[in-house]
């Protein structure tokens, strides 16, 4: 499954997060497909890594004119931080 969407994929081996527009020029074809039949125009998608573990993929979808960018996967990491470290607790 996973080789049907490379960006995905590389969310979760490179642990770095990515964009999908349907506003973008050219979008990877598999995951346009997905986001058209799911309703939305744009896909961010995170890593949660807790340790050194993999634990989540994290998707956050919209629908309009403005497409998800690098700043709003910045401004998410802080939140993911506080995730992982609240798991990472759980552990202890």
């Amino acid at each position: 499954m996973l080789t049907t969407f490379p960006l995905t994929r590389e969310v979760l081996e490179l642990r770095e997060p990515r964009v999908v527009s349907l506003h973008d020029e050219d979008p990877e074809p598999n995951e346009a497909r997905l986001l058209l039949e799911l309703g939305f125009d744009s896909l961010l998608m995170l890593p949660l890594v807790v340790g050194d573990e993999l634990w989540a993929l994290v998707e956050i979808y919209r629908t309009g004119e403005k497409s998800f960018n690098e700043e709003d996967a910045a401004a998410l990491e802080p939140i993911l931080t506080l995730a992982a470290d609240a798991l990472l607790a759980t552990r202890s």
